[in-house]
């Protein structure tokens, strides 16, 4: 008997040592929350040869550092055409491009420039940009030759005319962007400072030392190969 007692307080003492059974269903515990990171943007590529050709507007200012009244401001369109090379190092790109242009800028100081014209420029300079999805913003930095003209009296005669080759150095920043696979569109805003030179009029008997640098903004079209 004493052994059936002490079973059963046994029994009793496991029973109420052992943990309550839940009545319900147990709920799942929350789900982890996993945080979302947007994909990056494809690099595209850029690499290769292309062409492109632009149109723009050139202001400049110039002076007659010789005999002239002061400063004026020769302005005008342009047109013209590139091609480049470019390297592309993830997204970094950079290469050579040539540039031609011809230019319809022109303006009068009054007195010895009348009329003063950019008649054309030839460009070449390296550039530099990071490639950004479809975008790819660029520096550029090179070399310019650009034949400046003039007429000393205004008289339109041709024993009057000078013309000479100028040179100086370009910078530009621009943006172009790849609206398909072989296509895009260019933004390009450029200064020029021109090295001081001469005009020779008669014959170099009455030589015009010149200032000028310029301002262009152009847009274009290019095409990759």
């Amino acid at each position: 008997m004493g052994r059936r007692i002490v079973s059963v307080i046994a029994v009793l003492t496991a029973f109420s040592s052992t943990p309550a059974l839940a009545t319900g269903p147990i709920a799942p515990p929350p789900p982890s929350i996993v945080p979302v990171v947007p994909p990056m943007p494809p690099v595209y590529d850029w690499s290769g040869a292309y062409a492109g050709a632009a149109v723009g507007y050139s202001n400049m200012t110039v002076e007659d550092l010789s005999f002239g009244p002061g400063q004026f401001s020769p302005d005008g369109g342009s047109v013209g055409g590139f091609v480049g090379y470019n390297f592309q190092r993830g997204s970094l790109v950079f290469g050579p491009e040539f540039g031609l242009f011809s230019s319809q800028a022109d303006g009068t100081d009054g007195a010895f420039m009348r009329p003063f014209e950019l008649r054309n420029s030839i460009e070449l300079r390296g550039r530099i940009g990071y490639a950004m999805g479809r975008a790819l913003p660029y520096l550029a930095l090179g070399v310019v030759s650009s034949e400046f003209w003039a007429d000393h009296a205004g008289a339109n005669n041709p024993a009057d005319f000078a013309s000479s080759r100028f040179t100086g150095v370009t910078l530009a920043a621009g943006v172009d962007v790849m609206v398909s696979n072989s296509m895009f569109l260019r933004g390009e805003v450029q200064a020029v400072q021109y090295n001081d030179d001469t005009l020779p009029f008669y014959g170099g008997a009455d030589p015009h030392t010149i200032d000028a640098r310029d301002t262009r903004v152009s847009i274009g079209v290019g095409w990759r190969f």
